[in-house]
C-alpha cells in the first residue's frame, strides 16, 4: 500500500514540476515576446523618423586621383559630396547671433589668446583654443553663426590662422548645442548694411559634411592605434604649399615624429588656390576660385587607405599627422572630414613655424 502511495506521490511530484518547467518557459517566451515587441517598436519609430533633408546643400562630385605606391596604381573614383553650402537672404539672420572669432580671440582689453592668460610656451594650440572658449562659453552658447579668426594682433603678413580655426572647428564640433556654421567673410565685411537687406548670404554647416560623409561616404578602415610598426602604418598627410614637403621640411617632419618610415602623402587641393578678392576688405587672401571643387577633393582624399594599405602589406593604420594648407577654409573642411571618418581618433596637427613642427592631437 504504500508502495502504491509512493508511486502516486511520485507521480503528482513530476507533473507539478512539469508544470513548473512550463510556467517557466511561458514566463520566458512572454519576455521574449516583449523584446521582441520593444525593439520592433524601436524599429518603427526609426523607419518613421524622417530622413535628413540635404537638398538645400551644395553638392559636388569629387574627380577622384590615382594612388601611386611603389609603381603600384589604383584609380580612386570620386565620391558626390555634401559641401555643407547654401545661402539664405541676409535680413533672416539674427546677426547678433554671429561671432567674428578675429574680434573674440583678440579682444580690445589685450588679453588675446595667445597670452599668458591662456597657457604658458609649451601649450598646444588646441589646448589654448579650448582654454579660451571655456573661459567664454556663454558667448559661444548664444552663438548661431561663426566667422573664421585672423590674427589682428599681427601687423603685416600673414594673418591666417589654419591651425586656430581647426582646432576651433573640431572643439563646436564636438560641444557646440547646434550645428557648426561659418559665414563667408567677404558677404559680412563689404557691406555694412547687409543686415537690412536680403541679398544672399553664403553660409557653411560644417556640421552637415560630417553627417553627410557618415551616411554616404564613411567606410571600414581597419584602425589601430596599439599596433606594431610590421603591420601598423603611419602617415603624414601633406597640403601645405602644392603638396609636396621639400627635402628639409621632409627631414623635419620625419624627426619630429620619430619615424623615417612613415608615408608622407602628397595632397594637392588645386583647383581653387588663391583669390585675392578680399584684400581690399582688411582680410587675407582667399580661395573661391573652383573652392567648391576642392573641398570634394579634400573629402575625397580619405577614400583611398585599404587601397594603400593593401599595396604597403599593412593591416592597419596607426597614427595619422596631418600638415594643413595656409587656407583656413581646406583647414576646417579637413577637421569636418576627418571627424566624418572617423580618423579623429588617430590624427594629430603638426604645426610649422619657421622651419620647426610642433603639434595637437584631435584625440584625447
Amino acid at each position: 500500500m504504500d508502495n502504491f502511495f509512493n508511486q502516486f506521490k511520485e507521480i503528482f511530484e513530476q507533473k507539478d514540476r512539469e508544470i513548473a518547467q512550463l510556467k517557466a518557459l511561458l514566463s520566458k517566451k512572454d519576455e521574449q515576446d516583449r523584446e521582441i515587441m520593444r525593439l520592433r517598436s524601436l524599429l518603427d519609430e526609426k523607419d518613421e523618423s524622417p530622413e535628413e533633408d540635404f537638398s538645400p546643400y551644395t553638392k559636388i562630385k569629387a574627380n577622384g586621383h590615382t594612388l601611386t605606391v611603389y609603381g603600384q596604381r589604383a584609380s580612386i573614383p570620386g565620391q558626390l559630396v555634401c559641401t555643407g553650402q547654401y545661402t539664405v537672404p541676409a535680413n533672416t539672420i539674427k546677426f547678433d547671433r554671429v561671432l567674428n572669432l578675429a574680434d573674440f580671440f583678440f579682444p580690445p582689453n589685450g588679453k588675446h589668446i595667445f597670452t599668458g592668460a591662456y597657457g604658458n610656451r609649451s601649450t598646444n594650440i588646441f589646448d589654448r583654443v579650448n582654454n579660451f572658449m571655456v573661459a567664454n562659453i556663454d558667448v559661444i552658447r548664444d552663438t548661431d553663426y561663426f566667422l573664421v579668426a585672423i590674427n589682428k594682433s599681427k601687423k603685416g603678413g600673414k594673418t591666417d590662422l589654419p591651425n586656430v580655426n581647426a582646432a576651433v572647428v573640431l572643439w563646436l564640433l564636438r560641444h557646440h548645442a547646434r550645428d557648426v556654421i561659418f559665414m563667408d567673410p567677404l558677404d559680412f565685411i563689404k557691406n555694412p548694411m547687409l543686415a537690412t537687406t536680403t541679398t544672399p548670404v553664403k553660409l557653411s554647416n560644417l556640421s552637415v559634411v560630417v553627417r553627410w560623409i557618415e551616411k554616404n561616404i564613411k567606410y571600414d578602415v581597419p584602425i589601430d592605434k596599439n599596433a606594431d610598426r610590421k603591420s601598423g602604418e603611419i602617415f603624414v598627410n601633406y597640403q601645405r604649399g602644392r603638396g609636396s614637403p621639400s627635402a628639409k621640411e621632409r627631414r623635419a617632419i620625419l624627426d619630429f615624429i620619430g619615424d623615417d618610415n612613415a608615408s608622407i602623402l602628397n595632397i594637392r587641393l588645386t583647383p581653387g588656390k588663391y583669390d585675392y578678392a578680399g584684400s581690399n576688405y582688411g582680410i587675407p587672401k582667399l580661395c573661391y576660385s573652383e573652392f567648391n571643387s576642392s573641398v570634394a577633393q579634400v573629402v575625397n582624399q580619405f577614400t583611398d587607405f585599404n587601397e594603400y594599405l593593401q599595396f604597403k602589406n599593412k593591416r592597419s593604420v596607426k597614427r595619422m599627422y596631418l600638415v594643413m594648407d595656409e587656407f583656413s577654409g581646406y583647414a576646417m573642411y579637413t577637421i569636418a572630414a576627418l571627424v566624418g571618418f572617423g580618423f579623429d581618433k588617430i590624427t594629430s596637427v603638426l604645426c610649422y613655424f619657421r622651419g620647426n613642427y610642433t603639434s595637437f592631437n584631435l584625440h584625447s
